[in-house]
């Protein structure tokens, strides 16, 4: 693979990501006293894996030196297995150590190598599984004892954790600073600091407020109108705007109104500029409105119903938009199409939000004249009613966090019994050995993870035990290996069984579960060839299902191995608490909700349904899985008065 000519920046960060990696491979190293022979070996097997993993050089076996193979597993070599197993602990802990930073820095690194035209391995190029690859590398190129490996690999761990932490901070800042692959939040904007409260500031564009260029475009292109201060004129303009306000009630009885005719009459073009522009504004707004397919037809038309008061107030204000903030007119538009984007497209009339605003609206529309301040109180009720509504639904999830942090332990689990699995069965064949290991002995691994934690005698017992059966199907060379096999086969087998009655199983249960395994085995001890099976498709399934003893709460997630990780969309990366999403569920359906908490480990959240009163559990893999769906999307904040301003001017 070689990456684009076109891209000279993004070589130079390349280069940068994969110096910095090598830099810290190094830095840890000699924390942990390296002996000097060894450094440089160490650093260019660190350099190798992160261009091969970044598709810089084809793959001429770097990714071989992941898992267990025939050679560093062995019944009869307890070195060997040892720093194997350690060295795949090692990888687990460091992993699992800096996992948030290395997310974000690797998202960047992604977008990186999609802009180089490259395609990246399975691992991060400079994740923590490359650097422990690293390690395997140095001790199998050099020859090292792996009792000195065992030392070193150790003595190297805490180091590399502060490391890496220290280099995925950089690169996710240096790569930030990139233009050509710099996030894009989506967001909606933000005030300006300082700014009063009601200003928006349109994003991507430097900071013009869109809704301001229209008004300005449409000034500039304004006659001089009649004065607002002048005494005839004064008179004038009221007998003016008298005049276009009967029109408008004409039209409007008779059903004749349509979105432009009033900024293109004649009589308006009498009006100052401010209030021609006022106008215009206006008009562009609901003009498209009615064009949006993601608000429900309901809230389309509650939002035409607005149209005729606030143009009056625009025809009768001396200048809409005079003062910093937005009118709470437009902003009452803006907060009701907000709403409207939230609710689902079925039964939207019946939804206590849309009768909420529809009272509102009414209040409004009602009366032939409006006080001043009639917008503003509006828009406070309408968005008081959506802020205690909000509130009830993240409160609901607040009963079911302590349940969720013993949830997300589980996921933990499960997801590091799924990584030590997935290391284990890298080199191993398809067949029953592949078939047990990911059916039952990842849930013994997940048992032993949740209950005693990867540090545990219990979890380094599960695991040599797991080795041990790889190791056991590996042909013996002569009739003393064969011998050796022969007699260590009852105690692998009987690791196993004790393993399988951990998690509960029966004993009938688990002798058909062992059956495979001891068929293989009695060919292996008899010199049989072993049928090559073809690889098994494996498609991950989540599963959705109420919480025992917690009315209300659901979870989502894998509940068994799991093959590779999930990667989350760049759309979903920055999700934090409080934000609305739509999220497409296994059955077909979709949950509306608000995100009311993360756990502490950042692998499960709690989402309330804001259209029942569910909780919803759900994993991180189990979300980057359903994201990746039709159907799930986020409902992110945006001003519908901006988005008017801004294809009246592209069209202008």
């Amino acid at each position: 693979m070689t990456a684009s000519p076109s891209s000279p920046a993004a070589l130079v960060s390349l280069k940068h990501c994969r110096d910095r990696f090598v830099d810290a491979i190094r830095a840890a190293a000699r924390t942990a006293r390296c002996p000097e022979p060894w450094l440089d070996g160490l650093c260019s097997a660190a350099a190798e894996g992160f261009e091969e993993m970044a598709g810089l050089r084809e793959r001429r076996g770097f990714e071989q030196l992941r898992g267990l193979t025939a050679s560093r597993i062995s019944l009869i070599h307890q070195e060997d297995l040892d720093y194997s197993i350690e060295l795949i602990n090692l990888e687990q802990r460091i992993h699992d150590h800096v996992h948030r930073e290395m997310t974000l820095a690797d998202r960047r690194l992604h977008e990186l190598l999609i802009e180089l035209n490259l395609t990246r391995g399975e691992d991060s190029p400079f994740g923590s599984e490359v650097a422990c690859l690293a390690l395997r590398a140095l001790t199998e190129r050099e020859r090292i004892n792996p009792v000195e490996a065992l030392d070193f690999a150790r003595q190297i761990e805490a180091p590399l954790k502060i490391q890496l932490i220290e280099l995925y901070r950089d690169v996710d800042h240096t790569l930030a600073g990139v233009p050509s692959y710099g996030q894009k939040s989506g967001r909606a904007p933000s005030p300006r600091p300082g700014a009063p409260e009601g200003q928006v500031l349109s994003i991507g564009d430097g900071g013009h407020d869109p809704v301001d260029g229209l008004r300005w475009a449409v000034i500039s292109r304004a006659g001089d109108g009649l004065s607002e201060t002048d005494g005839q004129d004064r008179a004038a303009l009221k007998a003016v705007v008298d005049r276009i306000e009967a029109w408008m009630d004409h039209e409007r009885q008779n059903g004749e109104w349509a979105h432009d005719e009033l900024s293109t009459s004649e009589l308006v073009q009498l009006l100052p500029p401010p209030r021609v522009a006022a106008l215009a504004v206006v008009e562009a707004v609901f003009a498209h409105a009615v064009t949006r397919a993601d608000l429900p037809d309901p809230i389309r038309a509650l939002l035409v119903e607005l149209r005729f008061p606030i143009l009056k107030q625009a025809l009768r204000h001396t200048d809409l938009f005079e003062g910093s903030s937005r009118p709470p007119a437009l902003r009452l538009v803006d907060s009701i199409a907000q709403l409207g984007a939230s609710l689902p497209p079925e039964g939207t009339a019946d939804h206590s939000l849309y009768r909420a605003a529809a009272k509102v609206v009414n209040a409004l529309v009602q009366p032939d004249t409006l006080p001043d301040d009639a917008f503003a109180v509006a828009l406070e009720a309408l968005d008081k009613r959506v802020a205690e509504r909000r509130q009830t639904t993240l409160e609901r999830a607040r009963a079911f966090e302590e349940k969720g942090v013993q949830l997300e332990r589980r996921e933990i689990a499960l997801h590091q019994a799924t990584r030590m699995v997935s290391q284990l069965l890298t080199q191993a064949p398809e067949g029953p050995v592949r078939q047990f290991l990911e059916g039952y002995w990842v849930q013994v691994l997940t048992r032993a993870a949740y209950l005693r934690g990867t540090d545990h005698a219990e979890w380094d017992s599960r695991v040599r035990t797991a080795a041990q059966l790889i190791a056991s199907i590996v042909p013996p060379a002569d009739d003393a290996e064969r011998e050796r096999l022969r007699a260590g086969l009852p105690a692998l087998r009987g690791g196993l069984g004790d393993g399988l009655q951990a998690v509960g199983l029966k004993p009938e249960t688990i002798d058909a579960a062992l059956a495979p395994l001891d068929a293989l085995h009695a060919a292996v001890l008899d010199g049989r060839l072993l049928p090559a099976i073809p690889p098994k498709p494996r498609t991950p399934r989540v599963h959705h299902s109420p919480v025992s003893g917690f009315p209300g709460l659901f979870a989502l997630a894998h509940k068994s191995y799991l093959a590779g990780e999930p990667v989350l969309a760049a759309e979903w990366a920055d999700i934090r608490t409080g934000d609305a999403l739509v999220l497409a569920l296994p059955d077909g359906g979709t949950l509306r909700g608000l995100v009311a908490w993360i756990g502490p480990g950042g692998q499960l959240m709690l989402i309330a349904d804001t259209d029942r009163h569910d909780v919803l559990a759900v994993t991180f893999r189990a979300f980057a899985q359903q994201t990746a769906q039709p159907g799930s999307r986020r409902l992110r904040p945006f001003s519908l008065v901006e988005d008017a301003a801004d294809r009246r001017l592209a069209h202008a």
